[in-house]
Protein backbone atom coordinates (compact mmCIF):
# COMPACT_ATOMS: atom_id res chain seq x y z
CA UNK A 1 0.00 0.00 0.00
CA UNK A 2 1.23 3.12 -0.74
CA UNK A 3 0.90 6.38 1.81
CA UNK A 4 -1.25 9.00 0.87
CA UNK A 5 0.49 12.64 0.56
CA UNK A 6 -0.84 15.43 3.05
CA UNK A 7 -2.81 16.84 -0.09
CA UNK A 8 -4.83 13.85 -0.51
CA UNK A 9 -6.55 14.31 2.63
CA UNK A 10 -9.30 16.21 2.54
CA UNK A 11 -10.62 17.55 5.60
CA UNK A 12 -14.27 16.11 6.76
CA UNK A 13 -15.31 20.05 7.08
CA UNK A 14 -13.82 23.64 7.23
CA UNK A 15 -14.46 27.41 6.73
CA UNK A 16 -14.82 28.77 3.76
CA UNK A 17 -15.32 31.89 1.96
CA UNK A 18 -17.89 30.55 -0.28
CA UNK A 19 -20.59 30.20 2.96
CA UNK A 20 -22.47 33.53 2.46
CA UNK A 21 -22.53 35.77 6.04
CA UNK A 22 -26.44 35.67 5.88
CA UNK A 23 -26.15 32.07 6.68
CA UNK A 24 -24.12 31.95 9.71
CA UNK A 25 -26.13 34.85 10.92
CA UNK A 26 -29.16 32.62 10.22
CA UNK A 27 -27.45 29.78 11.97
CA UNK A 28 -26.14 31.92 14.51
CA UNK A 29 -29.92 33.14 14.86
CA UNK A 30 -31.26 30.25 15.27
CA UNK A 31 -29.14 29.14 18.24
CA UNK A 32 -29.66 31.64 20.18
CA UNK A 33 -33.48 31.23 19.49
CA UNK A 34 -33.00 27.77 20.71
CA UNK A 35 -31.15 28.45 23.65
CA UNK A 36 -33.67 31.72 24.44
CA UNK A 37 -36.61 29.65 24.06
CA UNK A 38 -35.37 26.32 26.47
CA UNK A 39 -34.50 28.58 29.13
CA UNK A 40 -38.23 30.52 28.98
CA UNK A 41 -39.37 26.95 29.16
CA UNK A 42 -37.54 26.08 32.38
CA UNK A 43 -38.62 29.19 34.35
CA UNK A 44 -42.06 28.49 33.05
CA UNK A 45 -41.58 25.06 34.76
CA UNK A 46 -40.68 26.07 37.84
CA UNK A 47 -42.82 29.09 38.10
CA UNK A 48 -45.71 26.22 37.53
CA UNK A 49 -44.07 24.09 40.06
CA UNK A 50 -44.43 26.89 42.10
CA UNK A 51 -47.70 27.60 41.84
CA UNK A 52 -48.82 23.83 41.55
CA UNK A 53 -47.03 23.99 45.68
CA UNK A 54 -49.24 27.03 46.26
CA UNK A 55 -52.31 25.33 45.35
CA UNK A 56 -51.34 22.43 47.08
CA UNK A 57 -51.23 23.75 50.33
CA UNK A 58 -54.42 26.10 50.02
CA UNK A 59 -55.94 22.47 49.52
CA UNK A 60 -54.49 21.11 52.80
CA UNK A 61 -55.41 24.60 54.56
CA UNK A 62 -59.19 24.18 53.01
CA UNK A 63 -59.38 20.63 54.14
CA UNK A 64 -58.79 21.55 57.49
CA UNK A 65 -61.12 24.78 57.47
CA UNK A 66 -64.28 22.09 56.00
CA UNK A 67 -62.77 19.73 59.02
CA UNK A 68 -63.18 22.58 61.44
CA UNK A 69 -66.59 23.57 60.20
CA UNK A 70 -68.03 20.77 59.76
CA UNK A 71 -67.28 19.98 63.60
CA UNK A 72 -68.86 23.39 64.27
CA UNK A 73 -71.97 22.44 62.16
CA UNK A 74 -72.51 19.20 64.34
CA UNK A 75 -72.14 20.86 67.51
CA UNK A 76 -74.70 23.26 66.57
CA UNK A 77 -77.19 20.96 65.14
CA UNK A 78 -76.84 19.13 68.80
CA UNK A 79 -77.59 22.13 70.46
CA UNK A 80 -80.01 23.19 68.93
CA UNK A 81 -81.69 19.16 69.19
CA UNK A 82 -81.36 19.68 73.20
CA UNK A 83 -82.70 22.65 73.29
CA UNK A 84 -85.98 21.89 71.28
CA UNK A 85 -86.35 18.91 73.44
CA UNK A 86 -86.07 20.92 76.48
CA UNK A 87 -88.78 23.33 75.16
CA UNK A 88 -90.93 19.84 74.17
CA UNK A 89 -90.79 18.51 77.90
CA UNK A 90 -91.33 22.35 79.66
CA UNK A 91 -94.31 22.67 77.05
CA UNK A 92 -95.25 18.94 76.96
CA UNK A 93 -97.15 19.89 73.32
CA UNK A 94 -94.72 18.86 70.50
CA UNK A 95 -93.83 15.41 70.33
CA UNK A 96 -89.67 14.79 70.59
CA UNK A 97 -88.02 15.03 67.32
CA UNK A 98 -86.22 12.18 65.91
CA UNK A 99 -83.38 13.17 63.52
CA UNK A 100 -82.41 10.57 60.95
CA UNK A 101 -78.87 9.67 61.09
Amino acid sequence: MVPKKDDDVTPSWQWDRKVPVAIIGVALTQIVGAVWMFSNLAADSRDHDRRLQVLENRSVERTVEFSNINDRLARIEQRLLDLVESINIKHGELPPIHVPG
